[in-house]
């Protein structure tokens, strides 16, 4: 019983529990350095191909929003060239389908961007649901405090 406050033979334990707790942080703020170091050095080997990626992607959309009229026309010419319509006819039919596809796509995002914000109406409505209880929990705390007293 009177070796109950040693601690591997030190007569200071809560010292010791101090000193071993300090290392232990030192030690995981090493590593955390450590692993922070690690990710910038990623990141800089990195920078130089995530730019060629972007580079590629941007350069490729590009070239897709320049080939689209060149690809509508050729459409349009080749509908007049297999029936009967007219070059003009061809190329009103071509263009009439893409206005429906592009009402279409607008309609799509319209819905989307409704439910979009039906999710972001029900986010705003449980926070204030949550913030008007917060309200009342510290209201009634102060109430119940000042009615102690």
């Amino acid at each position: 019983m009177d070796h109950q406050t040693t601690l591997n033979g030190s007569d200071r334990p809560a010292r010791d529990l101090t000193e071993h707790l300090g290392g232990m942080a030192r030690d995981v703020g090493r590593i955390a350095e450590l692993q922070a170091r690690l990710v910038a050095a990623d990141l800089r080997q990195s920078r130089l191909a995530l730019l060629c990626t972007a580079g590629c992607w941007v350069t490729a959309g590009l070239l897709w929003v320049a080939m689209l009229p060149i690809a509508l026309t050729a459409l349009g010419l080749w509908l007049a060239d297999v029936t009967q319509l007219s070059l003009a006819g061809g190329l009103v039919c071509v263009a009439g389908g893409v206005a429906v596809l592009a009402v279409t796509m607008v309609v799509a995002g319209w819905v989307q961007f409704r439910k979009q914000f039906a999710t972001w109406e029900r986010s705003r409505k449980e926070l204030r649901d949550n913030i008007q209880t917060l309200q009342q929990a510290f209201s009634n705390r102060a109430s119940r405090a000042t009615m102690n007293s």
